[in-house]
């Protein structure tokens, strides 16, 4: 009974920490420090940020 209570709480535990992870690499994602566009040099975020004006952004072809 004690091991498969130690099993539970490191699975739970565990899944905390991957939902963490997952959820903090969508933000990066999302916030525009995720990959780059190699069309563009590396220069611009795929989906654009704040800080890009509307002449900077990628235009959609």
């Amino acid at each position: 009974m004690q091991s498969l209570m130690v099993c539970y709480a490191l699975a739970a535990v565990g899944g905390y920490l991957v939902f963490f992870i997952l959820v903090r690499g969508w933000i990066a994602y999302v916030a525009g420090v995720g990959p780059r566009d190699p069309g563009l040099g590396g220069r611009y975020s795929i989906i654009p940020t704040r800080t890009e004006t509307p002449r900077t952004q990628r235009k959609c072809t």
